[in-house]
């Protein structure tokens, strides 16, 4: 969800004219509304997904259909300040839940500067969210320390929505660049694939000629015609013979050769078609959320079924989180490739509509499933290509 961070006021971290709440001498972990009102909207928004608090919302039966991002975003942090809302218990349950391994590791420190170093050190590491949330309830936690974590954390977000234009600005490019990758892979396989035609047919008219050579060599020798013109005629097929030899073991080493280029010609096809995918991945990554998403964000799935047969396990969650986000359920089998098909039934019966990557998925899995599609009436959309966009767009019909 868009991160909306209000400025840090020195004055909102006070609870009274004496002692700031985050310096006052505390044996346990603070609570989210013991925590100054000006930093709720920091945890709400870098702790929480767009997800969380929707189903949270579902679950403390807040009405959350038809509410903007900010409106949720503004309402969440407007309970967290309460003790008694149901809101603010169930996040600290949740947040709790979520970090309870970089809480561990934070209560093993007791001092601001293990404390500092700790969140220096992690955000490095890129575990921003987690260690937010323990050092800010963390019993040693003061005043300064809190201004510091909001001020990093303010100017992350400005960083990180700058680097996403940036990659935005360079997809034309990018885009051009794989096209090009696609070209030269095809033309070197080709070229590859006909030098190892040619040293393979060269191989073969060497070892007839061989081969002949060898049987007239052998007549020769049991000629009964006069010795002088046998040795003459012998010592002349042998010095083909020879040269013949000497030809197919040239032909076999330059095949050798043009054997180990093509394999290490097809290692590095191999790392630039996986580059290439990475590549695909990030542009759908990154174009999802302002083309193809963005048409659908507005068509809720009104608590419809999803599964999806087949696809790249990495990409799994951001197709669930697609799914729910826009009020739906999400369910998956990797279509046959390590699980059994027995799933496969039971799947589709739950499922409103199933959408099927036709690139990964066997096909036996694939006809079971138009089959029970087809007898239970339930809608079936193969995908050219698994990725999000593509996923995304399929929705459309359901």
């Amino acid at each position: 969800m868009n991160r909306i961070k209000t400025p840090l006021a020195p004055q909102a971290l006070t609870v009274n004219k004496q002692l700031p709440v985050a310096d006052q001498c505390r044996s346990k972990r603070r609570k989210l509304w013991d925590l100054p009102g000006s930093c709720h909207c920091l945890i709400i928004g870098t702790c929480l997904t767009l997800q969380d608090v929707k189903a949270m919302g579902r679950k403390c039966q807040y009405q959350v259909d038809g509410k903007s991002d900010y409106a949720l975003h503004q309402f969440f942090v407007g309970q967290a300040s309460e003790a008694s809302s149901i809101i603010a218990r169930q996040t600290q349950k949740l947040l709790d839940k979520q970090f309870r391994i970089d809480i561990n590791q934070a209560r093993r420190l007791s001092t601001v500067a293990e404390l500092s170093t700790h969140w220096d050190t992690q955000v490095a590491l890129g575990k921003v969210a987690g260690t937010l949330w323990a050092i800010a309830t963390h019993p040693a936690c003061r005043t300064a320390l809190l201004e510091h974590l909001y001020g990093e954390v303010h100017m992350l977000s400005h960083l990180s929505g700058a680097s996403v234009h940036r990659k935005a600005a360079q997809l034309p490019a990018t885009r051009q660049e794989l096209e090009s990758l696609r070209q030269k892979l095809v033309s070197q396989r080709e070229s590859a694939a006909q030098k190892s035609s040619a040293y393979q047919n060269t191989i073969k008219q060497l070892e007839a000629q061989n081969l002949k050579l060898r049987s007239e060599a052998a007549g020769v020798e049991s000629s009964e015609k006069p010795v002088s013109r046998d040795a003459s005629c012998g010592e002349s097929a042998n010095r083909r013979l020879n040269e013949a030899n000497r030809l197919l073991r040239e032909a076999k080493t330059q095949l050798h050769e043009a054997r180990e280029q093509s394999e290490t010609a097809n290692r590095k096809l191999a790392e630039k078609q996986h580059e290439i995918s990475k590549m695909e991945q990030l542009i759908d990554y990154l174009v999802s959320a302002d083309t193809a998403a963005a048409d659908v964000c507005d068509q809720s799935l009104s608590g419809k079924c999803v599964l999806l047969l087949g696809g790249m396990p990495s990409q799994c969650r951001h197709f669930k989180a697609f799914v729910e986000s826009n009020d739906g359920d999400f369910l998956h089998h990797d279509g046959g490739m390590e699980s059994s098909y027995s799933h496969i039934d039971q799947l589709v019966s739950r499922a409103d509509a199933v959408i099927c990557p036709i690139e990964k998925v066997s096909h036996s899995a694939m006809k079971r499933a138009r089959k029970l599609c087809r007898k239970s009436e339930k809608p079936l959309l193969f995908l050219p290509k698994s990725s999000l966009s593509a996923f995304v767009t399929s929705l459309r019909t359901i």
